[in-house]
Order: C-alpha cells, then sequence, then structure tokens
C-alpha cells in the first residue's frame, strides 16, 4: 500500500453538482482564466496538478477526473501517483497542486475525505490462510517498517505463524499475491480485489490499523479556482461510495 510510509458505482453529475464545481468563489488570476456556457456555467482553463496513492488510482480517481473534465475540458491535468510521503514532498515543493494522502487514523486538523482501515485479505479461491505457516505478501523485511511494526506483530500477537513469501514495493503487487492464490495480504479495505475478502476476528485476524485518507492543497495556489473545482470533485468521488454502502 501508499501508506507504508505511515463499490464503485460510475460517475454521475446532476446539474446541481456541476454548479458547485464551476462556482467555486475564489480569486482570479493570471494563471486561470473563464469562458462562460451558454448555460450560464463558468469554464475554466489552466492546468491542474495531483498527487494519490495507488489505493485509488483505478477507482476513486477516475470519477472525480471524468466529473471535472465534463465541466471544464479545456484545463491540462496532470496526475502523479506516489507514496504519501512523496506527494507530501511534492506539494510542499509546489510541484502538485492537491495531494491526497494517508495519515494515521485518529483527530487531524486535516480535510478527512474517509476512513480506510488496513486489514488482511485471502482469496475465495484459494483458501490460502488456512495454511500453517500462513504465507504472507510484505513491503518490506525492514525491522520497525510500517509491516513489521503493525502487521508482522498483529499476526504473533493472534498466534498466527505466518512465513514472508512475498516481497512488494506497490499494493498492485500484493493484490496479485493474493488474487494468484501466492498469499495473504495488509490491503486497504476499499480496495479489496473481486474473488477475495477480509479476514475477520471470526477467522483469527484484527483490523491491522485505521488510517485517514485526507486532502491537502497548495496555500496561496496561483490556479485557486481550478484547483478548488478538483478539489470538490475528489471530494464528491469519495463520497460516492460511502453514499452506495449507506
Amino acid at each position: 500500500m501508499s501508506r507504508c510510509s505511515s463499490a464503485d458505482r460510475a460517475a454521475s453529475i446532476s446539474r446541481d453538482t456541476a454548479r458547485d464545481f464551476s462556482t467555486t468563489p475564489v480569486a482570479s488570476s493570471p494563471f486561470s482564466t473563464t469562458r462562460l456556457r451558454p448555460s450560464g456555467y463558468l469554464i475554466l482553463d489552466g492546468s491542474v496538478r495531483i498527487g494519490i496513492s495507488e489505493e485509488y488510482i483505478n477507482s476513486t480517481l477516475p470519477k472525480a477526473l471524468g466529473a471535472f473534465a465534463a465541466i471544464h475540458p479545456g484545463v491540462e491535468v496532470t496526475v502523479q501517483q506516489g507514496v504519501s510521503m512523496s506527494n507530501l514532498a511534492a506539494l510542499e515543493a509546489g510541484e502538485i497542486d492537491i495531494a491526497v494522502v494517508f495519515e494515521p487514523g485518529g483527530q487531524t486538523k486535516n480535510e478527512v475525505l474517509m476512513v480506510d482501515p488496513t486489514v488482511w485479505v485471502t482469496s475465495d479461491t484459494h483458501h490460502i490462510h488456512e495454511r500453517n505457516p500462513v504465507p504472507i505478501a510484505s513491503y518490506t523485511y525492514l525491522k520497525g517498517g510500517w509491516c513489521d511494526v503493525l502487521a508482522l506483530k498483529g499476526l504473533k500477537k493472534r498466534g498466527v505463524q505466518s512465513r514472508v513469501a512475498f516481497i512488494s514495493r506497490t499494493s498492485s503487487g500484493l493484490i496479485a499475491a493474493v488474487t494468484s492464490g501466492l498469499a495473504i495480504a495488509p490491503l486497504s479495505r476499499s480496495s479489496i480485489p473481486a474473488g477475495c475478502r477480509e479476514l475477520t476476528a471470526a477467522d483469527g485476524y484484527d483490523v491491522i490499523d485505521f488510517s485517514n485518507v485526507v486532502l491537502k492543497t497548495r496555500a496561496r495556489n496561483a490556479n485557486n479556482r481550478i484547483v478548488e473545482s478538483m478539489a470538490n470533485a475528489i471530494r464528491e468521488a469519495f463520497r460516492a461510495p460511502a453514499a452506495a454502502q449507506a
């Protein structure tokens, strides 16, 4: 998971939502221009750069980009996939305008898009969790790393005998290990793939951690109008799965 340095529905936009995205009152800037649709909605021109964790590249982000592009087709969008630490550094350096990152769960001053627990995941087909020792997929062997401190110690606490069978730097690698039946893996609950399921207390496993998914933007950004419009699209995209589950 990209957090290691710590069901979808089709994207749709109502006219009211479109109005929210396009008329956010922010001071105008020489770096972003506006035009008026015949319908009265503002069309923005300019650019926006986003840094986001891998977990949401193929799920939530496409909804946000589709919704935004439907209203502002003239805006140039650049996406940087990366771990939270690198995205935060890029935001601080002015290399991106928006960052969607993980931080430890609990009280925060940042804007929380959702709480996304990390859980152990197994394949419904292979039942790899029934083996002893159970093969696990891990991010790293590094002592004191995220997997060592939380995931592996959690297994020991539960008395689960395990062995590291797969190592990856990305969550997509861990997903491949699970779906192929090679190992169980620690994944964000929101990114559990089809044909797999969360291992719960009934199986002898605990939730590994609770992470906040937060939205951060650059202060005094020259493209404030565009950035806020994209931020609104991202907020709506993260709300969609929660609304579908309600």
